[in-house]
């Protein structure tokens, strides 16, 4: 009996590792390779970003040199120095010319001009 049993055991078939075992072990590869997977896509946003933050920079400086350049062509002497080069004979607007714009109430303008039922 005893011998019949140790070729019993022996010729068992089945699966040599226990199944929890290789499950452990495919839940370990997927997680490992999810983790890898996820610390290159944030080193790709970080990258992203960084050069976002490059870019913005960037456009800052070049806003205020646009925006320096624009208060100069604006200065008074740069307007009269270009009417003159272009020959445009300009002056300053008579009281009459200068029209005034106040806070004016804006439900009263739209009701005035009609507007007011299409706002409801």
């Amino acid at each position: 009996m005893n011998r019949t049993r140790r070729r019993a055991v022996k010729t068992r078939r089945g699966p040599m590792v226990p199944i929890p075992f290789t499950v452990f072990i495919a839940l370990v590869a997927t997680g490992a390779l999810f983790y890898l997977w996820l610390c290159g896509k944030c080193d790709q946003l970080g990258r992203m970003l960084q050069e976002a933050e490059q870019e913005q920079v960037v456009l800052q400086r070049r806003f205020q040199h646009e925006s320096l350049k624009w208060a100069n062509l604006r200065a008074p002497e740069n307007i009269s120095v270009s009417l003159d080069r272009h020959d445009l004979t300009m002056g300053w607007p008579t009281r009459e010319q200068i029209v005034r714009l106040y806070d004016v109430n804006v439900e009263h303008t739209y009701s005035v001009v009609g507007l007011r039922s299409n706002m409801r």
